[in-house]
């Protein structure tokens, strides 16, 4: 991992600091606006730790001095309580309820009391429950349920009118959304209104006679026959909640308001359906319980400061971290932090306060008592201040939120003595230097960059590198800083368009820069100008005029699967087309494939790991594509509820990674060649050339004897057909290499095998070679005939001369198919070779492995090279003494 002086990690961190402020800023001004219930988080002491906007506006309209109108930083036992004292015995049961969660003596409490005011009579349902698994701190939600309550009382009021007239309105009756009806003391049904049949599947008809408890779901059979019981002690009682099954089987929630009347010895009842009021309860306990983690896990110290003495009415952990302090709530900020006061802090505020207008500082100094012994602390925080509104559009307190830059500020001050000898270093640097935050934005460039590129050092910095590209670059370079992030270095081609408009086409080393903590802070590209070198490639191989990245998402909790339209056209599915959850695996035929995708999944779902992957797929058209694959998963409540992504085609860049390496294989093997031809200059050349020189110069001695003259003559003869064989194996492989450009056509292995037998049949009787062929798989091959045949003979020939000797040579041809590949096999069981010794030298030019048999080492030279022109490649296996197999693959 590379680590950069400190002069640059500056303004890495500033750049970061501002986006994570302006983010968090957003999201927690309208978390705290959304939410309209009136909720409430108090701990074991009764201490307001929370409330939201709906509990706060309403303890402002109609004055604290009710169950719910108790503001942040009041304790509600204590009100409770006081309310108690005056007589109020709703107070005393709801202070008894509240504490019995808090003893484990309850899960859950619920009341209804009356809270009225001088315009309207309203009623409130109190729920009380554990804030998730913390024992120490309670939830309470005020549900207003007026409507029902003056239902229940205008039920009461007309209850003896009712059943008098019950049967001669039963139109009326009929026309209520609401199930209206009367249970006798046995539990049967006597009238039923027709909303039965809407909110039950019964019809009257069918619920007359029959006992109500039927229709009760299981597990509230019980409290269902207690509260009956209580009806009939009491005559009447709050309504109560329970649970019907309908006829198709699905569960109704009601809400019921009863009367038992002793005269006639029935039930009045009025069922309401509150289907929809549990749904909207579920979603606002979501809502809460996502409103309170957010804050809480907020990334910059978040809080809420009230009323003109700005008292603290909510904060989050890491801004008590940062001020060292606990239990603020309640307080003003005079008090927690009197220091500040004279730092000019109390005016910014009071400012805010009054006149509405947001106050952002940055980098500003704050010395704060940490641990109140009197020692300040330097601390640096951009900060922003910020009026919020009652509902009635009056300004009712502060929202703050402070990020700590103290590191950055520090830090910066060690920067700016080692800057000077650093940028000496850089400037004088023969390569580009260019250095990006983590956003992509330009925080450094060396001279060597900008005169590459043609702009001054200020035109260019705080822009993304992108921006000096093609229309192509932004897409590169996000990709790219995605490796980077992920501690990817890599060595890169990017095309620059300098300030002129000319192409400079780069090679850019690049690697990731992270800070101490291993958090990604940028990278840093070390840049060459390739224009000259790479002019051809660059006609080539462009940049894609626009990446396309699709999105899609999969509900695992709804089993639902989305695609992006861009998604779909990558595939090759119509705009029309319903994915299913299959689909996403289908287009991946390559079973390794499926089964590395589907791993990848199961991995994000189970452990929450994101996946970046490049994968080969057949489209729903059928056309062989590449994609980049990006997942991840969102976890709700610790369980995996979504994963999602893009979809990104890179076929033609996956093309071109092809190309690109075949080319290279082409270079290093035309590399191979040459030192092949220099072997046979420097090595096969120069002995007889040097032995003809050599004889050429003793044949100039007038005194040699016919003996000496005539075996001189003999030498220079020899010499001089050594010499005439090189040329003639050079020759030899130049024509062979000239011969694949001929014509191409259809091959019959086993008719080429025939012919091969024919030349060779006094060596096949010769030896008593067994032959076997096996093309039953594939049988023929589009190709080069000359060089099949040549490369058959070869090995067929090379199996025949390397036998073991006395026993007859048994060879085995076969061919086969595999991956849309055709794929040869020639296996002897001849005298084999020490791989171990002599495998890097198998296919060299002049080499010779046994000496008690004749050749001079061009053949295996020879299959080599033509199969590797034909496109194919060769390998050997082999062991001494047991024998050997050549594989050759070619592409169909």
């Amino acid at each position: 991992m590379l680590r950069l002086p400190q002069a640059v990690l500056n303004a890495i961190n500033k750049h970061r600091a501002e986006l994570e402020l302006h983010e968090t800023q957003e999201m927690n001004t309208g978390v705290l606006s959304s939410i309209k219930a009136h909720i409430a988080v108090i701990d074991k002491n009764g201490n307001l730790i929370a409330t939201n906007t709906a509990w706060n506006n309403f303890a402002i309209e109609n004055g604290v001095t009710s169950l719910e109108r108790v503001a942040t930083g009041n304790n509600y036992f204590s009100v409770c309580e006081n309310a108690a004292n005056k007589g109020d015995s709703d107070a005393a049961v709801a202070l008894t309820g509240i504490q019995s969660i808090f003893k484990k003596e309850k899960h859950f409490f619920e009341m209804e009391y009356p809270c009225h005011s001088p315009l309207r009579k309203r009623w409130f349902h109190l729920s009380v429950t554990k804030f998730g698994e913390d024992d120490s701190k309670v939830v309470i939600s005020h549900q207003e349920i007026t409507e029902t309550k003056i239902a229940q009382n205008k039920l009461k009021e007309t209850s003896a009118e009712l059943k008098k007239t019950l049967f001669e309105y039963h139109k009326i009756l009929d026309s209520s959304l609401d199930v209206i009806c009367t249970v006798n003391k046995d539990g049967e049904f006597v009238n039923v209104s027709a909303a039965s049949k809407q909110i039950w599947g019964y019809t009257p008809e069918e619920l007359k006679g029959t006992k109500f408890m039927n229709l009760v779901y299981a597990e509230d059979t019980e409290i269902t026959k207690a509260t009956s019981q209580i009806f009939k002690s009491n005559n009447q009682m709050p309504a109560f909640e329970n649970r019907y099954v309908h006829k198709n089987g699905k569960i109704v929630p009601l809400l019921w308001s009863v009367k038992w009347d002793k005269k006639s010895d029935l039930f009045f009842c009025l069922a309401k359906d509150i289907t929809e009021r549990k749904i909207a309860d579920r979603a606002t306990e979501n809502e809460r319980d996502q409103f309170y983690n957010m804050f809480l896990k907020a990334p910059s110290a978040v809080g809420v400061l009230k009323g003109i003495h700005h008292i603290f009415e909510m904060t989050n952990p890491l801004y008590l971290q940062m001020i060292g302090k606990k239990d603020i709530i309640g307080k003003t900020v005079e008090e927690v932090l009197p220091e500040v006061i004279d730092q000019g802090f109390i005016d910014i505020l009071d400012n805010v306060y009054r006149t509405d207008e947001s106050h952002t500082n940055r980098e500003k100094l704050v010395k704060i008592d940490k641990e109140g012994k009197g020692k300040l602390t330097n601390v640096y925080i951009n900060c922003v201040y910020q009026a919020y509104r009652n509902i009635k559009g009056e300004i009712e307190g502060v929202f703050f939120f402070i990020n700590d830059v103290t590191e950055q500020i520090e830090s910066r001050k060690a920067i700016v003595a080692s800057e000077t000898k650093y940028r000496k270093i850089v400037e004088t640097a023969q390569e580009g230097i260019w250095l990006l935050d983590e956003n992509g934005r330009t925080t450094f460039v060396n001279k060597k960059i900008c005169d590459m590129l043609e702009y001054t050092e200020a035109e260019m910095l705080g822009k993304e590198n992108y921006h000096f590209m093609g229309e192509n670059g932004k897409n590169e370079t996000l990709m790219a800083r995605e490796g980077r992030s992920k501690n990817i270095t890599e060595s890169l081609e990017y095309t620059f368009v300098s300030k002129s408009g000319k192409h400079v086409l780069t090679k850019v080393s690049a690697n990731p820069i992270f800070d101490d903590h291993g958090r990604f802070k940028g990278s840093l590209g070390m840049v060459s100008d390739i224009t000259e070198k790479k002019h051809l490639e660059n006609l080539l191989e462009k940049s894609n005029k626009l990446a396309r990245i699709g999105s899609w998402e999969i509900d695992l909790h709804k089993d639902g699967v989305y695609w992006s339209d861009i998604t779909k056209e990558i595939l090759d599915a119509s705009p029309d087309f319903v994915p299913e959850l299959s689909d996403g695996i289908k287009i991946f035929t390559d079973e390794e494939t499926k089964n590395s995708i589907s791993a990848l999944a199961k991995q994000c779902i189970d452990d929450g790991i994101p996946w970046d992957e490049e994968l080969q797929f057949i489209s729903f058209e059928g056309n062989i594509k590449w994609m980049r694959t990006i997942g991840e998963a969102e976890f709700v409540n610790g369980e995996c509820s979504k994963i999602y992504g893009s979809s990104q085609d890179i076929t033609e860049r996956k093309k071109a990674e092809i190309e690109r390496t075949k080319m290279i294989s082409d270079i290093v093997q035309r590399n191979s060649d040459l030192e092949q031809f220099s072997y046979i200059v420097s090595h096969n050349l120069r002995a007889p050339t040097a032995n003809i020189i050599g004889f050429a110069e003793i044949l100039k001695n007038e005194i040699l004897t016919p003996q000496e003259r005539e075996a001189s003559m003999q030498g220079l003869s020899a010499s001089v057909n050594e010499l005439d064989t090189v040329i003639k194996d050079i020759n030899s492989i130049l024509q062979n290499k000239g011969e694949v450009h001929e014509k191409k056509e259809m091959i019959f292995f086993s008719e080429l095998v025939d012919s091969i037998l024919i030349s060779v049949g006094n060596l096949i009787e010769k030896h008593r070679v067994n032959i076997t062929t096996n093309f039953a798989e594939v049988n023929k091959i589009f190709s080069l005939k000359s060089y099949m045949y040549s490369i058959f003979y070869n090995l067929i020939s090379n199996s025949i001369k390397y036998a073991k000797p006395n026993e007859a040579p048994i060879i085995q041809i076969k061919s086969r198919k595999e991956n849309e590949k055709i794929i040869l096999t020639f296996k002897d069981k001849g005298l084999g070779l020490d791989m171990k010794t002599k495998g890097d030298k198998i296919f060299g030019l002049y080499s010779r492995f046994h000496s008690n048999v004749e050749g001079k080492g061009m053949g295996l030279f020879m299959v080599k090279t033509q199969v590797e022109s034909l496109g194919g490649k060769i390998t050997i296996d082999s062991e001494l003494n047991k024998g050997t197999e050549f594989t050759i693959v070619f592409e169909t």
